[in-house]
């Protein structure tokens, strides 16, 4: 038996082709994310519609777990990465699991810092 096909899966790439964005989401509200490429804000902003688009697929009121792979994302600028935390506040109630793995220790320092302000 073949596990169920994904509720949203998208790849997408900002305006320069620098940075490639991949979403999944199942059904459970589980996603996974990796980010590829050279981090940008504009990387960023083409990253927070993907995440809107899977997330606006499932109740509002559905818990998310989220897991983020930067293993393939480099030179992740400082305005890039905070570009995000806008998005996270916004949906911090959803968000019952956030994990960043994959990244190099300055940006994982960021996103430790950042979920650390979060209330999860």
């Amino acid at each position: 038996m073949s596990p169920p096909s994904p509720l949203f899966d998208e790849t997408v790439r900002d305006p320069l082709g620098q940075v490639t964005v991949s979403t999944q989401l199942d059904h459970q509200g589980l996603a996974r994310i990796s980010v590829d490429g050279h981090g940008s804000v504009e990387g960023m902003a083409v990253a927070a519609r993907s995440f809107e688009a899977a997330f606006a697929r499932l109740p509002a009121d559905q818990g998310l777990h989220v897991i983020v792979d930067l293993s393939g994302l480099e030179d992740a600028s400082l305005a890039g990465q905070l570009s995000l935390v806008p998005w996270l506040l916004r949906h911090q109630h959803r968000l019952r699991y956030l994990g960043v793995v994959g990244a190099r220790t300055t940006a994982l320092k960021i996103a430790q810092a950042v979920v650390q302000m979060l209330p999860f």
